[in-house]
């Protein structure tokens, strides 16, 4: 089990970092200036942020495997539309669905995590969290030479069948749940999200870490190509700096 779900985490966030590093292609092939390749990228994890409150709703009346499942076979369906996009709007589309997808894995890894292993929580979220670390630094090089060496739309596309397994993994190990006996209305409702937002500690953290990912995600967005179109570095070279980035940045 705990295997399944690092491997799920470790697609679900490395497969996002792959985004930057095949932007120069993305700019290249749909026409995209910096300001509309910065905007994909944006779009990409504004969804996953938004899809973070409800994907634990859901998780709370659905249970987590439901949704584990479904965001690793959501995430193979639309990075596969990027694969075969004919156009920049079918492009920021599946951009999006494929951010407020794989939204549904973050939370409820977390939250399966405790239920499966109580007494070593610790030990199975450091498993768990060291896989996506380890994703982050091997796949963006990854699709990086692939893209060089093939096609851009292989770099994407060679993550498909992964997220596909990735589901039957997760389908087949996790002990399936009961559905909350409490209406989805009843789940969704956002008193006590209000109520936990009113508390004067979360204020304080809440800002400094939409401040942090700000500042993250802006340099990471564009570090790829900045190497390629400015230092005029090869694609496999620059792919491969960002990928020790993220290796020792986590």
């Amino acid at each position: 089990m705990l295997s399944a779900i690092a491997f799920g985490w470790f697609l679900s966030i490395s497969a996002r970092m792959i985004y930057p590093a095949l932007l120069p292609y993305l700019r290249t092939t749909y026409g995209l200036t910096l300001t509309t390749a910065g905007l994909l990228v944006t779009v990409l994890w504004v969804a996953y942020g938004l899809g973070q409150l409800p994907g634990g709703m859901i998780a709370d009346w659905a249970g987590e495997r439901v949704l584990l499942i479904l965001s690793s076979l959501i995430a193979a369906g639309m990075l596969a539309l990027v694969v075969v996009a004919n156009s920049p709007i079918i492009l920021f589309v599946a951009t999006t669905l494929f951010g407020l997808g794989t939204a549904l894995y973050g939370v409820s890894r977390f939250t399966i995590l405790k239920d499966i292993y109580p007494d070593q929580i610790g030990t199975a979220t450091g498993v768990t969290m060291a896989a996506g670390d380890i994703g982050n630094a091997v796949m963006p090089p990854t699709a990086g030479f692939i893209a060089a060496t093939v096609a851009w739309q292989y770099g994407f596309g060679f993550v498909v069948p992964l997220f596909v397994l990735a589901a039957g993994g997760l389908w087949i190990t996790l002990p399936k749940q009961p559905v909350t006996s409490g209406s989805l209305g009843e789940t969704f409702s956002l008193n006590s999200v209000i109520a936990t937002f009113r508390q004067p500690a979360v204020v304080p953290v809440v800002v400094m870490l939409i401040l942090w990912a700000a500042v993250v995600q802006a340099f990471m967005g564009f570090y790829p190509t900045y190497l390629i179109d400015v230092k005029g570095l090869s694609t496999s070279m620059g792919t491969g700096l960002f990928g020790l980035y993220s290796a020792f940045g986590s």
